[in-house]
């Protein structure tokens, strides 16, 4: 069976000076604005969740480097320890898909300040989900 899925978020990002955010009013620095869209798809067989998901972040007030762009790529298994309780496992990959901070695995991409190689994370998640059976 197939799964899409997508979402879109709005946050702020406040400045902090000498260990101490800056509040509305203040004048340390700009609130920035975070727009953050993914768009995925996955498939499920059973109990076996995997698929990949596109990530795109936006800073609509930041002078340079406005976007950031990913693909992760995951795999998600449960299992049902209970009629209530279920445990679950989860492998993300998270590769960035940028220019300035280059492509993931990409040895030959350099940005201006002398670093090559591209941006990547590994997560490993376990977790468990209970609720009453209806």
């Amino acid at each position: 069976m197939a799964s899409v899925e997508g979402g879109l978020q709005l946050g702020s990002l406040f400045p902090v000076q000498n260990d101490a955010p800056a509040v509305l009013g203040d004048d340390p620095g700009q609130v920035d604005v975070a727009i953050q869209t993914r768009v995925g798809v996955g498939f499920r067989h059973d109990f076996f969740l995997g698929g990949v998901r596109f990530r795109g972040v936006f800073l609509p007030t930041v002078a340079n480097d406005q976007a950031q762009t990913s693909m992760e790529l995951f795999a998600r298994g449960t299992w049902a320890a209970s009629r209530a309780l279920e445990l679950f496992g989860e492998w993300r990959l998270n590769m960035n898909l940028d220019r300035d901070l280059g492509f993931a695995f990409d040895q030959l991409s350099c940005n201006g300040d002398g670093r090559c190689g591209g941006v990547w994370g590994m997560f490993f998640v376990v977790g468990a989900g209970y609720g009453e059976p209806s």
